[in-house]
C-alpha cells in the first residue's frame, strides 16, 4: 500500500456527558434522538460520495482502486482512490441505469440512454462524444472508454494508442462489450467475440470456434468469455491466469480484474481465480446469494440479493471496505481510515485495516464520539470512558486505568490525548517530541487538537498552549493572538479561530497552509491536514489553502453548487478531506427494550415532542417471543386505533438468535394525523398463546422515522438546524432557534471585539461571573460594580467569599475605604468617633484611608470629602 503526505489527527470535540434510563414495562417515553439527516463527502487522495446508506444496491463496478454501486434510486455512490476525482459523482445525478468504471474514471448510463463520466481524462475517456444518445451497455478500460448503442453498434473514446478505439469496420451489431486496460471485447448477437487494441500477450486472439459465448470480461492482458453450458474460455496474459479462470464450472456471471477473474457459480455463490497477491481472490467465507460481481485492479466486488455489498482484496484506499452508516452519521477521519458515530451510537469504520484501526470491537457499546489517528480509534463511550484499538506499538492505546470520567477524545498521529471531566489534560502514547507532556501550568482546558508531534490545548478562557514537536514553530504560539474559540493541528501547523471569525496561522508555511486568505470573511470551523488548512465559512461554504498535491483542495460539486447551507462541519488529514453536508432533519426515535411481550403483558410507547411530518416515514417492529405459529402474531394499535396489519404472522419464530423484524409504511397522510399533536403511541397486543416467559432473552422494540417538515424562519431557504449547525452563533443561547427570529441578543456586542457577547459567555461562562448575560468587562466601569477595581465585579467576589457583612452586594472593604466604618451606607458621626478612637494607630483594621501606615489628619480630611451617604 502506498502512503503519500504526512499524518495529520483530526479536530477534536468537546462531548456532553449523558444517560439514558429506559422504563421495561407499561407505558414509556422514546429515547429521544433527532438527528440531522446528514450525508458526507470526501476528496483528494481517498473520496466517496452517497455512501450514507448502501442497504438496497442494485449494481455494482470496481475500478483501478474505486468502487462504484448503483443504489436503487437511481443515485450513484462511490469511494477508494479518488486523487483524479473519480469518487466524485456530479451533484444532482439520478435516473442511472448502470456504471462502470475505468482505472481511475466512473461512467454512468442514464435511463435516458445518455452517458456521463468524470474523473481521470487525460486521454479524453471522460470527454463524452456530443450527441451520444440510445446507451444500452457502457465500460472502462485504463485510458478509454466504451459504449454499445442500442441498435447494437459501439462507440469509443479516449485513448487509442493500442488501436482499443479503434470499432472494426465489419463488427456488426454486438449484444454485449467489454474492456480491458488497453483492449476492447465484443460479444456478437450470435456468440462469437471480436476483440480489438493492444495484443501483446495474446488477449485480442480469440480461440477459433468460440461461439457459445453468453458473456464477456477483460484484465490487463487477458480476456474472459463465459460459455452457455457455463463453462470459462480465457486467452492471453499469464498462462496460470487463464488456467485458474478455465477451470471454473458451473458460472452464471464473470469479471475479470488486473490478473483474478470472479465469477457467480451456482446459488449465487462467488468463486475466483488467478493471482491473490493482494487477497483478490480470497472470498469470505460463506459469502452467497450472490447476483453481480465486479473485478478493479486488485481487488472484487459482490453484490448480493439482499442489496448489500461485499468487497475484498486491496484495502490501501478504503475500496475494499464497504462504508455501512445511516443518515445523520458523523464522521472523522485518520491518515488512511474514516470512522463514523451512527445514529444508534455504534460505530462504523472503513478503509486501510493494516493494524486492525478498523476491528471494531464488538463489545464496545454505545459511543458518542470518535477520533482517528495514523493507525489508531479512539472512541469515546456514552458513560465517559474510552475504548481503543488498532496499532499499539508505542502505547497509544493503553488507556489509564484511573482515567475516569472523560469529555472529549484526540487522536494524533501514535499517541491519544483526552479532556477529563474537570478540565484536566491526559495524554499517552508515542512522547519522542514530549507531545505527552502536559504542562504543569495548565489550567482548566475545552478543546484540544492534535498532530504528529506535537499537541495544542484551548483553555477555557481562550488562551491557547502548544507542547511537542516544534521545529517549524508550531507550538510558538503568538504572543498577540488574543482569545480563542476553536484550534486545529496540521503536521507542523497549527491553525485558531477568534471569536471574530478571523483566523491565524504559525508554523510550517511551505506550501502556503498558513497563507491565510484576505477575502476569507467570518469563518466558523476550521481543519489541518498535512500541508493545507481548511475553513468553513459563516455562508457555509469550504475555502482551502495550500498544498494541493494530492488534490485535496479540490473541491467537490457538493460543496461548490450554492446549495443553502450545506455544509456543517470540514475535516482534513494526510492528503484527505471531509465534509459532512446537512439536509432537512430526520427523526430516529427508539423505544429500546421494552421487555418480554406475550399474551397478557402488551408493550406501548409513547413518542413525544415530535416534529410534523414532511414524508412517508416507517415503524420498525423488533421481537424475540413465541412467534412461530400462525395463530401468533401481534395486534398494532396507533394512538389506540387498531391497524388492519397483524405483525409477524408468517416468517416468524420462536425465540430467535436474531430478533423477528416487521416494517410497516406509515403514508404521509396518516403519519401527519398521527403526529399532529406532537406525540404517537404504539401499542403491541399479542394474540392468544403467545408466552411472555418462553423466551429467557426475551425482547420488544420500536423505532420510528420519518423526514420532519424543514424549519426556515428566516425565510433563506435554509433549514434553521442545518444553519445552526454550520454556525452555532447563529443560536448563541443554545435554544435550538436562530437567534434573529426569536429575539435573542446576538446582536449586543457592549465590548465592540466583534464577537457577540452572549456567544462569548456560552463559549467561556466565566466571561459572565454573575450570570446575567452581559459581560462582566462592561460592567465593572458602573459605579459600585467594580469598587475596588481589580477588575473582578464585587458581587462575584462576594459571591467567592470576599466580606460583605451588611449583605448590601459592596466589599466590606471598599466601604471602610470610604470611611463608613459601620457598614450602615454612609459616612457620619459614628464613622467619625471610631476614626478618633483610633488616632495615631499604626496597623489599624481600618481607618487608614491613605495608606500611609497611620491614622491622623490626613485621614480625617479623606472622611470628611466622603461625608454623607454614598
Amino acid at each position: 500500500m502506498a502512503h503519500y503526505g504526512h499524518p495529520w489527527s483530526v479536530q477534536c470535540w468537546r462531548a456532553q456527558i449523558f444517560a439514558t434510563v429506559a422504563t421495561a414495562v407499561g407505558v414509556v417515553s422514546g429515547v429521544a434522538s433527532q438527528a440531522q439527516a446528514q450525508s458526507i463527502v470526501g476528496w483528494g487522495l481517498t473520496g466517496f460520495s452517497n455512501i450514507d446508506d448502501l442497504t438496497d444496491v442494485q449494481g455494482v463496478a470496481a475500478g483501478g482502486f474505486h468502487t462504484v454501486a448503483l443504489k436503487s434510486d437511481g443515485t450513484v455512490a462511490c469511494w477508494g482512490y479518488s486523487v483524479h476525482g473519480q469518487c466524485t459523482v456530479p451533484t444532482g445525478l439520478t435516473g442511472v441505469s448502470m456504471v462502470a468504471a475505468g482505472y481511475g474514471h466512473t461512467i454512468a448510463l442514464k435511463g435516458d440512454g445518455t452517458v456521463a463520466c468524470w474523473g481521470l481524462n487525460d486521454f479524453g475517456q471522460c470527454s463524452v462524444p456530443p450527441g451520444l444518445t440510445g446507451v444500452s451497455v457502457v465500460a472502462g478500460g485504463r485510458e478509454h472508454t466504451v459504449a454499445r448503442k442500442s441498435d447494437g453498434t459501439v462507440a469509443c473514446w479516449g485513448g487509442d494508442n493500442s488501436g482499443q478505439c479503434t470499432v472494426p469496420l465489419t463488427l456488426g451489431n454486438v449484444s454485449s462489450i467489454a474492456t480491458g486496460s488497453f483492449h476492447t471485447v465484443a460479444l456478437k448477437t450470435d456468440g462469437s467475440v471480436v476483440c480489438w487494441g493492444l495484443n501483446g500477450h495474446d488477449q485480442c486472439n480469440v480461440p477459433p470456434g468460440l461461439t457459445t459465448a453468453t458473456a464477456i470480461a477483460a484484465g490487463y492482458y487477458h480476456t474472459v468469455a463465459l460459455k452457455s453450458d457455463g463453462s470459462v474460455a480465457c486467452w492471453g496474459g499469464d498462462f496460470a491466469v487463464c488456467e485458474a479462470a478455465a477451470a471454473l464450472g458451473g458460472v452464471t456471471m464473470i469479471a475479470s480484474g488486473n490478473s483474478h477473474t470472479v465469477a457467480i457459480a451456482s446459488k449465487g455463490a462467488v468463486v475466483c481465480g488467478g493471482l491473490n497477491s493482494n487477497g483478490q481472490c480470497s472470498v469470505p467465507p460463506n459469502l452467497s446469494g450472490v447476483s453481480m460481481v465486479a473485478a478493479g485492479e486488485l481487488h472484487s466486488v459482490a453484490l448480493k440479493d439482499d442489496g448489500t455489498v461485499v468487497c475484498w482484496g486491496e484495502n490501501g484506499y478504503g475500496n475494499s471496505t464497504t462504508p455501512m452508516l445511516g443518515s445523520g452519521s458523523t464522521v472523522t477521519a485518520g491518515y488512511s481510515h474514516t470512522v463514523a458515530v451512527k445514529t444508534d451510537g455504534s460505530v462504523a469504520c472503513w478503509g486501510a485495516n493494516q493494524y486492525g484501526e478498523c476491528n471494531v470491537p464488538a463489545t464496545l457499546g454505545t459511543v458518542m464520539m470518535v477520533a482517528a489517528g495514523n493507525y489508531h480509534t479512539v472512541a469515546l463511550k456514552t458513560n465517559g470512558s474510552v475504548a481503543c484499538w488498532g496499532y499499539n506499538g508505542v502505547g497509544q492505546c493503553n488507556v489509564p486505568a484511573s482515567l475516569g470520567i472523560v469529555t472529549q477524545i484526540c487522536a494524533g498521529g501514535l499517541h491519544t490525548a483526552v479532556i477529563k471531566a474537570n478540565g484536566s489534560v491526559v495524554c499517552w502514547g508515542w512522547n519522542m517530541y514530549g507531545q505527552c507532556t502536559v504542562p504543569t501550568s495548565l489550567r482548566i482546558v475545552s478543546t484540544i487538537a492534535a498532530g504528529v508531534g506535537h499537541t495544542v490545548a484551548l483553555g477555557s478562557d481562550g488562551t491557547v498552549n502548544c507542547w511537542g514537536l516544534n521545529d517549524w514553530g508550531q507550538c510558538v504560539v503568538p504572543a498577540a493572538l488574543g482569545p480563542v474559540s476553536m484550534i486545529a493541528a496540521g503536521y507542523q501547523h497549527t491553525v485558531a479561530l477568534k471569536p471574530d471569525g478571523t483566523v491565524e496561522c504559525w508554523g510550517i508555511n511551505t506550501t502556503g497552509q498558513c497563507t491565510v486568505p484576505e477575502s476569507l470573511g467570518r469563518v466558523t470551523k476550521i481543519a489541518a491536514g498535512s500541508g493545507y488548512t481548511l475553513a468553513l465559512t459563516a455562508d457555509c461554504s469550504v475555502v482551502c489553502w495550500g498544498h494541493t498535491g494530492g488534490q485535496e483542495c479540490a473541491l467537490p460539486p457538493a460543496l461548490t453548487d450554492g446549495s443553502a447551507c450545506a455544509v456543517t462541519a470540514i475535516s482534513a488529514w494526510a492528503g484527505r478531506s471531509v465534509a459532512q453536508l446537512c439536509t432537512p432533519p430526520v427523526l430516529a426515535r427508539s423505544s429500546g427494550n421494552l421487555g418480554p411481550i406475550g399474551f397478557g403483558t402488551p408493550r406501548e410507547v409513547t413518542f413525544a415532542s415530535l416534529p410534523q411530518a414532511a414524508a412517508t416515514g416507517t415503524l420498525t417492529v423488533r421481537v424475540r417471543s413465541d412467534l412461530n405459529l400462525a395463530t401468533e402474531y401481534l395486534q398494532l394499535k396507533l394512538d389506540g386505533v387498531a391497524q388492519p396489519e397483524l405483525l409477524l404472522v408468517n416468517g416468524a419464530s420462536d425465540c430467535p438468535s436474531t430478533p423477528d423484524s416487521v416494517t410497516v409504511v406509515l403514508q404521509l397522510q396518516q403519519l401527519a394525523l398521527l403526529v399532529a399533536d406532537g406525540s404517537l403511541t404504539v401499542r403491541l397486543e399479542p394474540s392468544v398463546g403467545v408466552s411472555a416467559t418462553q423466551c429467557a432473552n426475551g425482547l420488544c422494540e420500536v423505532n420510528l422515522r420519518y423526514a420532519a417538515i424543514p424549519v426556515d424562519c428566516d425565510g433563506n431557504g435554509a433549514d434553521d438546524s442545518c444553519e445552526i449547525s454550520a454556525d452555532a452563533q447563529l443560536d448563541c443561547d443554545q435554544n435550538g432557534a436562530l437567534d434573529s427570529c426569536d429575539g435573542g441578543t446576538a446582536d449586543a456586542d457592549c465590548d465592540s471585539d466583534g464577537a457577540p457577547d452572549i456567544c462569548e459567555i456560552v463559549s467561556n461562562p466565566q466571561l459572565d461571573c454573575d450570570q446575567n448575560s452581559v459581560l462582566d468587562s462592561c460592567e465593572v466601569d458602573a459605579i459600585g460594580a467594580d469598587c475596588d477595581v481589580d477588575g473582578i465585579l464585587d458581587r462575584c467576589e462576594i459571591a467567592a467569599g470576599a466580606q460583605d457583612k451588611d449583605a448590601d452586594t459592596l466589599l466590606d472593604d471598599c466601604e471602610y475605604a470610604r470611611g463608613d466604618f459601620n457598614l450602615d451606607g454612609e459616612v457620619g458621626g459614628a464613622d467619625l468617633a471610631i476614626l478618633l478612637s483610633l488616632w495615631n494607630a499604626t496597623n489599624a483594621p481600618y481607618g487608614d484611608l491613605n495608606h500611609d501606615g497611620f491614622i491622623g489628619g490626613a485621614d480625617l480630611a479623606m472622611m470628611l470629602s466622603n461625608w454623607g451617604p454614598y
